[in-house]
């Protein structure tokens, strides 16, 4: 029988923790929980507009689609129908 007055060790309250709060854990993430502690990774959780996206920022840098507003991008990416549609109505009023 389990003794329910005893704290959980670590890595399973880093896994009860990750289970909770997340969609589950991913490759190294109960090491990194366990490094940082249970409290800051939840505020981490709680406040991440605090996490440093300097990386991810570098790397979608050069995407122009991130900065087309919503017209932008149905006028450069039209949907397969959208192309034949407006080009029927051109010849129409022709």
């Amino acid at each position: 029988m389990a003794d329910w007055h005893q704290p959980l060790p670590e890595e399973q309250r880093a896994w009860h923790l990750l289970n909770r709060v997340t969609f589950g854990p991913r490759p190294g993430d109960v090491a990194r929980v366990e490094k940082m502690g249970a409290k800051a990774f939840l505020e981490e959780q709680l406040h991440p507009e605090r996490i440093n996206d300097s990386a991810v920022e570098r790397k979608i840098a050069g995407l122009p689609t991130l900065s087309m507003t919503s017209e932008e991008l149905v006028e450069n990416f039209p949907a397969k129908n959208q192309a034949q549609q407006q080009a029927q109505a051109r010849a129409y009023w022709s």
